[in-house]
């Protein structure tokens, strides 16, 4: 038996038929062919969301958009921290002295004083020094 899916536009359709008129839940649900459950669920999905509901496949609701964000923010710090742990063992095992007063010209960028840069920068010399 194959799974059943319904737009957005079905299910606030459905749902407004519960809210609005007169007929239960289970009234409306067994005249559309629903399963009480579901239809209950989507009415209170619809209440609590105040009719931003029903996102659908692929999207994400606006509450968890930012935490994605976060996330990813997250893993992008942590990546640069391990590159720069990486740098300062490197630099501490070869006396090698940086100076962000003056910057130091490379060939990927304007100067080292960048993170992104420097990040480049570093592991390209932690390239060099492996060979």
């Amino acid at each position: 038996m194959k799974k059943r899916t319904f737009d957005q536009e079905y299910k606030i359709q459905a749902v407004e038929l519960c809210l609005e008129g007169d007929k239960s839940i289970a009234q409306v649900a067994k005249a559309l062919g629903l399963a009480y459950n579901t239809l209950h669920r989507w009415v209170k999905e619809y209440k609590e969301s105040n009719g931003t509901s029903f996102v659908g496949s692929g999207n994400i609701k606006p509450q968890n958009q930012e935490i994605i964000e976060l996330r990813r923010r997250n893993q992008e710090l942590e990546e640069e921290l391990a590159i720069l742990k990486k740098a300062l063992g490197i630099f501490t095992r070869s006396n090698l002295r940086i100076y962000f007063s003056t910057p130091k010209r490379i060939s990927c960028c304007e100067d080292v004083s960048s993170a992104r840069c420097f990040k480049k920068w570093v592991l390209r010399l932690a390239q060099a020094r492996e060979k």
